[in-house]
């Protein structure tokens, strides 16, 4: 299911893409933008004789495009004096030639990206500040849950606006769970690793493992790890490596002990590897967002999500966020605020949650009854406010995330290095790529 690399649920296993392909999107990026001014604010301009078309480019190719067709279609119907032209293309596709279109200002209005492009693309003027775009008449930036606040922003000013949210779950296999005489999810750390340790089985060359913890191209396990025991990655400010402090050390040691002693999962899985486990009922529990439910369905698997067991540091889990940012060059800025605007309005928010398994970015919608239509949008909702997001805010998150932190944790779970040596010169390694 998360195979194909230019699929948006293979980008979503990859948010923060490593490698040379990041890389090569950096560097022309980097080279710098047009450096064209903005449109006037107002209803007046928005509501202008002759409709304004807005480009608007993105990738979401796979289950949820319907319905972001849709939206599109009814805002279109619903706004005579402004209209989207959507262009859908692979994430690969999409990423390769964005930054120089957007560089020699030939790139569209809009584009929909991953949040972890945010930093890069606004440090090298490819989109424009869109802090006009909250408050009176506009995003109301109150309903925003903090972690995604946090990320639509770089250098003080708005960057972006929200577009998607996928918090982070726990999957758990109701049947492993009843063999093992297991009646529910675990909801504390404590009985999290308990659970672990019972659901794992290794014995006539049968190998059922507690919690497929997953390191590389996938979205965050580790780190939901290290929240939950109340430590952290980075500082709030993007300038300080926490790695290597005891809080975030603490975690990593414990689950790699039992990663290695109880051989709760393998080393090194990527996410793949970890959704494959769990869809073929030898891992009992996995951490992934909601565009996993579909495959596990269709798969026969008897499951349920819930929260990230609480720890010291949570409740907490990690993010995934998809955003809508500006060109540099686009002179639309009044009317992007009305599209991005309705996006993220109530109705909108609805029909994207129940037509594609999105959960609202809206945390005043958490229980809204017509989500009931879609019945795993409600559960992940309830994640949502507790998201936070790996290297959120950091430009060369790729660089650090692959060639820092993987090797470093690989290292850990493979029994080279204790956690206290192997963070400690990540962090030293961190120190100096920030």
């Amino acid at each position: 299911m998360k195979s194909l690399p230019g699929s948006p649920t293979a980008r979503r296993r990859l948010p923060w893409a490593t490698g040379e392909f990041v890389r090569a999107i950096s560097a022309v990026s980097l080279l710098g933008g047009v450096l064209l001014g903005s449109g006037s604010l107002g209803d007046t301009a928005a509501r202008a004789a002759t409709p304004v078309t807005l480009t608007f480019w993105n990738g979401f190719t796979g289950p949820d495009e319907a319905a972001v067709v849709a939206l599109v279609k009814q805002f279109n119907a619903s706004h005579a004096d402004i209209q989207i032209s959507m262009t859908i293309e692979p994430w690969d596709t999409l990423l390769q030639k964005l930054p120089l279109s957007l560089r020699v200002g030939k790139g569209p209005d809009i584009s929909g990206l991953s949040n972890q492009y945010v930093p890069q693309y606004a440090q090298a003027g490819l989109i424009q500040p869109i802090d006009s775009v909250y408050g009176s008449g506009g995003i109301d930036q109150n309903v925003i849950p903090n972690g995604v606040r946090q990320v639509l922003q770089y250098g003080g000013h708005y960057y972006a606006a929200p577009m998607t949210v996928d918090p982070i779950m726990m999957y758990w296999n109701k049947t492993l769970f009843q063999k093992a005489g297991l009646s529910h999810a675990p909801t504390t750390l404590s009985e999290w690793q308990a659970d672990a340790v019972k659901l794992s089985k290794h014995a006539n060359g049968v190998d059922q493992y507690g919690l497929a913890v997953a390191d590389n191209n996938t979205i965050p396990n580790w780190p939901i790890f290290i929240w939950d025991n109340g430590g952290d990655i980075i500082s709030a400010n993007g300038k300080q490596p926490l790695i290597g402090r005891p809080k975030a050390v603490a975690a990593v040691s414990q689950w790699a002990n039992l990663m290695i002693k109880d051989r709760i999962s393998p080393p090194a899985l990527s996410g793949a590897d970890d959704d494959k486990l769990f869809q073929t009922g030898k891992a009992a529990m996995e951490m992934t967002g909601p565009w996993a439910t579909t495959g596990f369905t269709q798969a026969g698997i008897k499951y349920d999500v819930a929260m990230v067991p609480k720890g010291p540091g949570g409740p907490v889990t990690a993010g995934n966020a998809d955003v809508l940012v500006l060109s540099k060059s686009s002179s639309n800025l009044a009317q992007a605020k009305v599209f991005m605007t309705w996006w993220n309005s109530k109705s909108a928010e609805e029909y994207l949650a129940i037509h594609s398994g999105h959960p609202p970015v809206r945390t005043d919608m958490t229980n809204d009854p017509k989500l009931s239509a879609n019945p795993w949008v409600h559960k992940f909702a309830v994640g949502t406010p507790y998201a936070r997001f790996y290297l959120g805010n950091i430009k060369n998150y790729a660089q650090i995330d692959a060639d820092v932190i993987t090797p470093a944790l690989q290292s850990i779970e493979f029994g080279k290095q204790s956690a206290a040596a192997a963070l400690s010169a990540a962090s030293s390694k961190m120190t100096k790529l920030l």
